[in-house]
């Protein structure tokens, strides 16, 4: 198989064999001809974004595992994409996730969806459903190898001893995501129910900190919602709904009330998508007006993988993740809910 580009090109100070036999690198035989720009396979990102080779699913097809509670057959060599209700979990398992994520605080982005600055008193989880999509989950599979292995080899404790300094910046410790603590306890359900129904749990059921890998909300409506788990996030869209604070990119929430701001109604009911997020090297910012550019730029032609935008720190709102390339976010479950009385509360201006 190709072996992929190393990301940081000629400012790469790795000399190990390891790093060295699994990347290729400025003056390698098949450096040229590995380009973004001249890979002819469909699937193979063509954005113009920095040089590093995107994951392609076609190169992965035989490859990776899948979650072992889905229930499409991962056997048959074929691809697929189908929504089930989850067995795993019930929707009171879901609903402590909103419950333990809710906020009453109130923003800007309130006033533009909702014609108000009032919040709803809670939110009340009516369905929900996952999403097995072959070709979505191996790119981000792909993708999250990729950032174990630089883990691995540019730094921290499990580092190769033959590593040289590097001026690369480390993943850092961001695990204190309003989500995690809820997401802890439903690994450990989902490790007694797999018990129950006489499964094995695997490595793709867990979640990866040390690669800042999140499990967070995006708001969005329900046809939306159908679009992107059939065909994934279209980053030329990205930023229409939600703005473009931080950059052209997918805009995802730690918080249900922050990510309900962009839901949208169909019947009384309202949709957020529960989505696997790979962090990665976090670009984290706390300006009051921060340079949406530059920030895009750090990601998209940089060493990092996202955005970390604190408006709580710098405003008392939300703190928002931003993504740019599609392989860094999987689009797990689609919760739909109902909002509840809307209420004045102690943030409302």
């Amino acid at each position: 198989m190709r072996k992929p580009r190393c990301k940081y090109g000629e400012s790469c100070y790795q000399t190990n064999p390891e790093h060295r036999n699994s990347f290729l690198h400025p003056g390698d035989e098949c450096w040229e001809a590995s380009s973004s720009t001249t890979v002819k396979d469909q699937y193979m990102c063509q954005c113009g974004h920095k040089q590093k080779l995107h994951s392609s699913p076609l190169l992965a097809i035989n490859m990776v595992t899948y979650p072992t509670a889905w229930e499409s057959d991962v056997t048959s060599g074929q691809e697929f994409s189908q929504c089930y209700q989850p067995k795993e979990f019930s929707l009171a398992h879901f609903q402590a996730l909103l419950d333990n994520t809710y906020s009453d605080v109130t923003t800007r982005d309130r006033v533009k969806s909702c014609g108000t600055w009032e919040v709803p008193r809670n939110f009340t989880v009516v369905e929900v459903a996952r999403n097995e999509n072959s070709r979505l989950w191996r790119k981000y599979k792909m993708k999250k190898h990729e950032l174990l292995k630089e883990a691995r080899l540019f730094g921290g404790a499990e580092s190769s001893d033959q590593a040289q300094p590097s001026t690369l910046p480390e993943f850092g410790d961001h695990g204190d995501i309003a989500t995690s603590r809820v997401v802890a306890g439903l690994a450990e359900e989902f490790k007694k129910r797999s018990a129950e129904l006489g499964r094995e749990v695997s490595e793709d059921d867990g979640i990866e900190p040390k690669i800042n890998e999140w499990v967070l909300f995006h708001g969005t409506s329900a046809s939306a919602a159908r679009n992107i788990c059939a065909r994934d996030f279209t980053m030329r869209l990205a930023g229409s709904a939600t703005g473009t604070l931080y950059g052209r990119g997918t805009y995802l929430a730690e918080s249900i009330t922050k990510a309900d701001e962009y839901a949208r109604e169909e019947d009384g009911v309202f949709t957020v998508l529960l989505c696997r997020v790979l962090g990665g090297r976090v670009k984290y910012c706390d300006e009051r007006t921060p340079d949406a550019d530059g920030l895009m730029a750090e990601c998209t032609e940089g060493v990092y993988d996202c955005i970390l935008g604190d408006r709580f720190k710098c405003s008392g709102t939300y703190r928002e993740f931003v993504v740019f390339d599609t392989e860094n976010v999987y689009p797990e479950y689609v919760i739909k809910y109902t909002r509840g009385e809307f209420f004045k509360s102690p943030s409302h201006p």
